[in-house]
């Protein structure tokens, strides 16, 4: 929403409830190209293209949030952290190996790695330079406000209940069915579903396998945008 604003287009945001109060003020807060081991089962299950365009994708969407943080000044504790996908177990070494392999093949910034800075031993790791960690309800928050100064409008606590397609050849809009009353307008998305109608860092990577990150953090009591 806040890049389409930024494009001139007129652009209103339905929230059934209230901006970066639910998942998205909790999340572990980290901003990475590494997500478990997926560059060497893309190259596997596809081909070498497919994980370099993921790759891509990815650090394009590291860079453009850094980047629109620095351009909009947004106060959300981003700082620049390496990422670690690591294992404890020696049967899984050369799973990490390849995993290795297969990201620098996609031009990522990746290194293999024996030791960390964790409280305990590892066997072996991918080691992702330059990503990102940073407080995202700040963020977020912080965004929704430049969002609504661009012209963009927020209704919060208002359910989407429905859709209607529009028809771009006769110019009839899309119909946004909502608690509070109806939308119009040309083109319609949902997030949570992908679709769209027009009118015209620690977790574990598996059971043993693990990743380093960010800490979670614990959201204070939201404020209306």
């Amino acid at each position: 929403a806040y890049a389409l604003a930024r494009e001139g287009r007129s652009v209103v945001v339905v929230e059934a409830g209230r901006i970066a109060e639910g998942v998205s003020g909790y999340t572990t807060a980290k901003v990475t190209v590494g997500h478990s081991l997926i560059y060497a089962d893309l190259a596997d299950r596809f081909d070498a293209a497919t994980a370099h365009g993921y790759a891509q994708s990815q650090h394009e969407a590291l860079v453009w949030l850094c980047d629109t943080v620095d351009r909009e000044g947004l106060d959300c504790d981003l700082e620049r952290v390496p990422k670690l996908v690591y294992t404890e177990v020696v049967e899984e070494r050369d799973t990490i190996e390849g995993e290795v392999d297969a990201a620098v093949a996609a031009d990522l910034p990746a290194s293999l790695v024996t030791t960390s800075d964790l409280p305990y031993p590892i066997v072996a790791g991918v080691r992702y330079a330059d990503q990102a960690q940073f407080h995202p309800r700040r963020y977020l928050l912080g965004l929704a406000e430049r969002f609504v100064a661009l012209g963009g409008r927020i209704f919060e606590q208002n359910r989407a209940l429905d859709v209607d397609a529009g028809d771009a050849d006769s110019g009839q809009p899309c119909v946004v069915h909502t608690e509070q009353g109806e939308v119009r307008a040309g083109e319609v998305v949902s997030p949570r579903t992908t679709r769209s109608w027009t009118g015209g860092c620690c977790s574990r990577a598996s059971r043993r396998t693990g990743t380093s990150s960010s800490p979670s953090t614990s959201p204070p009591r939201p404020t209306r945008v």
